[in-house]
């Protein structure tokens, strides 16, 4: 909740509420949780420290795509249903094949869920989502209701589960926890906080007490924070009195002078909106206030008078000296244009006007306005894998992601060939000194790992990195199928956001954030391997492409199924 603020004063809220907000890391990327010898005090035991690396990787927001979290956590993926059950119900979706996708996705993952709840609990939801009791207002109200009891208590239950004497893998403890907090409210930048606060700790933490502090900060409500949004370029002049909260750049000024500490950084302004704003923790109360932003300079931007309304890119809280940036998400980039010749040509081969027409309208993905990224990536996506006439429109969406998968243990070979750092020369660092060309440098890294030779990795993260790695080679078919799956998720997620913004003209969604939280990356790195493809010679075409990508993955498992770094090749 939002309103307008008349008059400076700190928010309230219990101590407990009072310290959340602290808990931030400093300015500027964001630290590896991995620290110098002798600071670790997260347990070495192979499972705590692996965990709170994966945790810390997908808060981290310059991680990259291969480490990044896909997907939502098991209650929101269970609301996500239920919306899209009323909406089906309502008229606003004509699509009962999407229900059921989004309500097997849901079972799926609380089926697999230790968070979800004792059996009964689970089975309960189970039944909720059958094909038949999913379409119903009473199966929808009954699954709104026991979605609460799994919400509340969830983080306790990991604890529990983490602690027994068979807890989840380390990957899906991380997303399962990670995601619930993201999904409760807490911003990517507080979760990073929190954690680097943990490791500062003198105690050594077990991932139960990790996932205990957790569960203590879900208890926590939310609280009022006072937020400062200040502008570079505000119009005057409009008939009228302005609204509440609507400062010039003088009230801003003698505002920011009562604010305790005192702010740092730059304080030049051309006037703010000064509201107060109901959130789990500062950055994420800058979030919420930056969407509204951006709708009243859309409505500036498209009223009779010339000017613009233009946001600095962060505002401001009372009781933080620092500042918190509007826009969290990282911008995305295609690394396959890399040289002139491929960024400023006018022209290009004979079939790919289709694919630099696809990346004028990608490049909206870029734009940070939610519209704007919701219908750019889908339309991208849309107009690269889907031929005229083909449907359903989704089919885009896994064709798409099959070309993520294949793409995936390439990526992530590719970093384990630069983490190779053996206590004293060995034939694998031998073999890849000197070497430029990552495909190369892949087929000998995982040529290694199948010879029992692994990379030697010090860190965490990258001993995380290189156990998915031999997980892939020890069942490609059932670890690259999931991820085909996480991604297609996402993928079908951001088509059915798009469609509530083109048909329903709804921001509203309760996965909207989660959207554009997961899948931007994900559709960069789909769209760099479709125009890497036409850098080739000859150039291979996206739906030719995601054609090669599914029979891949059809072969994994069997003699014929090619190294993993080579599915796209």
């Amino acid at each position: 909740m939002i309103t307008a603020t008349t008059s400076a004063r700190h928010p309230a809220g219990a101590n407990a509420a009072e310290k959340i907000g602290k808990e931030r890391p400093p300015k500027g990327r964001l630290l590896p949780l991995d620290l110098p010898q002798g600071q670790q005090v997260l347990a070495q035991d192979g499972y705590t420290d692996l965990v709170g690396a994966r945790m810390f990787e997908f808060v981290n927001r310059h991680a990259p795509w291969h480490t990044a979290l896909w997907g939502i956590g098991t209650a929101l993926s269970l609301r996500e249903t239920i919306e899209y059950s009323d909406q089906v119900r309502g008229g606003s979706h004509n699509n009962d094949k999407g229900l059921a996708y989004v309500a097997e996705s849901a079972r799926k993952q609380v089926s697999g869920d230790p968070g979800a709840g004792p059996e009964e609990l689970r089975d309960a939801v189970l039944a909720c989502l059958t094909d038949a009791t999913v379409k119903t207002a009473s199966g929808v109200d009954t699954l709104r209701h026991l979605t609460d009891r799994i919400e509340d208590g969830y983080m306790a239950r990991l604890a529990t589960a983490v602690r027994t004497a068979d807890p989840p893998g380390v990957e899906a403890i991380a997303s399962f926890a990670t995601a619930h907090m993201l999904d409760m409210g807490f911003s990517a930048r507080f979760v990073h906080g929190w954690l680097r606060g943990l490791a500062a700790n003198d105690e050594v933490m077990h991932i139960g007490d990790v996932l205990d502090s957790a569960a203590a900060l879900c208890l926590v409500p939310p609280r009022a924070f006072e937020v400062v949004i200040p502008f570079t370029s505000m119009p005057q002049g409009y008939p009228g009195q302005m609204p509440a909260g609507w400062l010039n750049s003088q009230q801003t000024a003698e505002l920011l002078d009562s604010f305790e500490p005192a702010l740092t950084g730059d304080l030049r302004q051309a006037g703010s909106l000064h509201v107060t704003v109901t959130a789990r923790d500062p950055a994420s109360a800058v979030e919420n206030v930056a969407e509204d932003v951006a709708q009243a300079a859309a409505r500036v931007a498209v009223g009779p008078r010339h000017g613009q309304l233009r946001p600095k890119s962060f505002g401001w809280v009372r009781g933080e000296s620092g500042d918190f940036p509007l826009r969290t998400r990282t911008r995305v980039e295609l690394k396959s244009l890399k040289t002139s010749e491929q960024v400023f040509r006018l022209g290009g081969p004979d079939n790919a006007g289709a694919v630099y027409d696809a990346l004028e309208i990608f490049a909206g993905l870029d734009s940070g306005t939610r519209g704007a990224e919701l219908t750019s990536g889908w339309s991208a996506i849309e107009g690269l894998l889907l031929r005229s006439g083909e449907s359903p429109h989704a089919l885009a969406a896994d064709r798409l992601a099959a070309i993520v998968a294949c793409a995936f243990p390439r990526a992530e070979l590719t970093a384990l060939s630069y983490r190779h750092t053996p206590p004293t020369d060995d034939a694998l660092k031998a073999a890849l000194e000197g070497l430029d060309v990552n495909l190369e440098r892949c087929r000998i890294v995982e040529q290694a790992i199948r010879a029992g030779n692994s990379p030697h990795v010090a860190s965490a993260s990258d001993r995380a990195m290189l156990r998915r790695v031999e997980g892939m080679i020890a069942d490609p078919a059932g670890k690259l199928r999931n991820v085909e799956r996480y991604v297609a998720e996402s993928f079908r997620r951001l088509y059915t956001q798009r469609n509530l913004i083109m048909h329903a003209g709804s921001f509203q969604s309760v996965t909207l954030r989660a959207t554009l939280r997961t899948a931007p990356k994900l559709v960069a790195c789909g769209v760099d391997r479709v125009v890497a493809s036409y850098m080739n010679s000859p150039p291979l075409d996206p739906v030719g492409l995601a054609a090669r990508a599914a029979a891949e993955l059809g072969l994994l498992g069997t003699p014929a199924a090619r190294q993993l770094c080579d599915l796209l090749e």
